[in-house]
């Protein structure tokens, strides 16, 4: 079940495919696809949120005493690298740089 399938079989407009006047059972299942699609977008950000919020936290929970400023440096460095490690991970498979390259098609079909 895919929402392309669904627009190929003769709805004319995503408006009307996502209200389901044409295709009722599948309308649901289409508006999460797209919700999860625009999720993707801002996955990103989403995340720096959360790894602000615990760098925060991090901050303030930080036990006391001798090692206080060693103990938030630590956790702050790690969750930072690990985000910017997902981060980069994460955009690399979402907007690649080098687009995968088919080999066995003839070359009556390449260039047009």
């Amino acid at each position: 079940m895919s929402c392309s399938r669904t627009l190929s079989q003769g709805v004319r407009h995503p408006k009307t495919w996502l209200k389901g006047n044409y295709f009722p059972e599948r309308a649901i299942y289409c508006q999460l696809v797209l919700f999860l699609m625009l999720c993707f977008r801002y996955a990103v950000f989403i995340g720096l949120v959360i790894i602000v919020a615990l760098c925060v936290a991090s901050w303030f929970l930080a036990p006391k005493g001798q090692n206080q400023v060693l103990w938030r440096s630590s956790l702050i460095l790690s969750i930072v690298s690990c985000y910017l490690m997902w981060a980069i991970t994460f955009l690399a498979q979402l907007y690649p740089l080098i687009e995968p390259k088919r080999n066995d098609l003839r070359e009556e079909f390449l260039g047009h």
